[in-house]
């Protein structure tokens, strides 16, 4: 027997996320932060770009 109410906004977030992770646009959704710091990375003045 159970004696806590279910939280219900974390039982409705664990079952988007793991509806999400069953597809392939996980992978974008990774993808375009990733892009938009290494974009932000280059523009940077002063760094040294052969280092990355």
């Amino acid at each position: 027997m159970w004696s806590q109410r279910i939280n219900t906004a974390g039982l409705g977030a664990l079952l988007a996320s793991a509806e999400l992770h069953r597809t392939p646009e996980l992978t974008d959704l990774q993808q375009r932060p990733q892009d938009s710091i290494a974009l932000f990375a280059l523009r940077q003045p002063g760094r040294d770009r052969a280092a990355r």
